[in-house]
């Protein structure tokens, strides 16, 4: 989408909540077909949200948009029951669901609080491989320290270069000891790091400790494995399943697609699985005719404005167009 279509949306959408359209919208049929699945990442600790606002919001940023969701009128359901009743065409009015992705620390710590709060219903959406590993996950603890450093006028490039490691061919081993080496360098240091649980997924005992009449538990892949090899990543899922059901006693039976990445030749096997639904980062309502395993999301994030979000609350989204997508893979930071 250019800037200046955006900008023209973006006009619109704060019209129409001035006119009061999005409460006409809201209560319409066309708003009554359509379930909205709302989609966030990290709730930030500290200052994640200021490093990647696409990525994390700040808990008061959740509070606000969940209490929207109150005053507007939304239905909020449990992401099954939601799909069950989208699919019979039987939706209450405004019907939204809630998901957070990957199972950071900060989801225990920063957004349960807030959805006991003001007692909503929320499938986390679980990365199993770190949950016994209390440690940061490099491929985000990296280049959120770099930019630490840089706030402090330290260039840590160099360094990060002079290891010789490739982030994307590492070993687990050799990312964390440069994780490591730049957290020390940088004046954090990676025992603070550590401690401060940033980019850490929940421990064992956090997920099994989660409230199960609050929090459902689903796949996202034991080690974040995008589909790029059909086998590698139906093990990868079975291995995250196994570890859902160790710590949940329950057998989780919906997916969220890794970075939003997905390829329709593994559809069918994912039915063979059992999978039940499929989430992707498409940006996008479900509606009784969409596929199970292809299902829209809307990703909430810092840089969405409130008249924007409020927008997809109503339905007044639905109406205007959108830029089409690839169904082959989809990446959430290009929605």
């Amino acid at each position: 989408m250019t800037p200046l279509l955006r900008r023209a949306k973006h006009f619109v959408f704060e019209a129409a909540h001035a006119a009061r359209l999005n409460a006409i919208i809201g209560s319409s049929m066309l708003r009554r077909h359509r379930l909205l699945i709302l989609c966030y990442h990290g709730v930030a600790l500290e200052d994640e949200h200021e490093w990647d606002p696409e990525l994390y919001v700040t808990q008061g940023h959740l509070r606000r948009r969940l209490t929207i969701l109150r005053e507007t009128g939304c239905s909020v359901l449990p992401l099954g029951e939601a799909l069950e009743r989208c699919a019979a065409d039987t939706l209450p009015e405004r019907a939204v669901a809630l998901t957070f992705d990957d199972g950071f620390a900060d989801f225990a710590v920063r957004a349960v609080p807030v959805l006991r709060e003001l007692d909503m219903r929320a499938t986390v959406y679980l990365t199993t491989y770190y949950c016994g590993r209390q440690i940061p996950v490099p491929n985000l603890a990296l280049p959120y320290l770099l930019w630490r450093a840089s706030k402090r006028a330290l260039d840590l490039t160099a360094l990060v270069a002079d290891s010789g490691i490739d982030m994307t061919r590492a070993s687990a081993a050799e990312k964390h000891a440069l994780v490591e080496r730049v957290a020390d360098a940088s004046g954090i240091g990676y025992s603070n790091l550590v401690r401060s649980r940033l980019f850490q997924i929940m421990s064992a005992e956090e997920v099994a400790g989660l409230p199960a009449e609050l929090i459902d538990v689903e796949l996202h892949t034991h080690r974040h494995q995008r589909p790029d090899d059909e086998s590698r990543f139906l093990r990868d899922l079975a291995e995250n399943r196994e570890q859902i059901v160790r710590l949940r006693g329950r057998m989780p039976a919906h997916l969220c697609y890794p970075s939003g990445c997905y390829c329709l030749d593994l559809l069918p096997s994912l039915r063979r699985q059992g999978i039940r639904s499929a989430t992707t980062c498409i940006p996008g309502y479900m509606t009784p005719t969409t596929d199970g395993l292809l299902i829209p999301r809307f990703v909430d994030t810092m840089l969405t404005p409130e008249s924007v979000f409020r927008a997809w609350l109503s339905g007044l989204a639905a109406i205007l167009p959108r830029r089409s997508v690839r169904h082959d893979a989809f990446d959430h930071r290009r929605a």
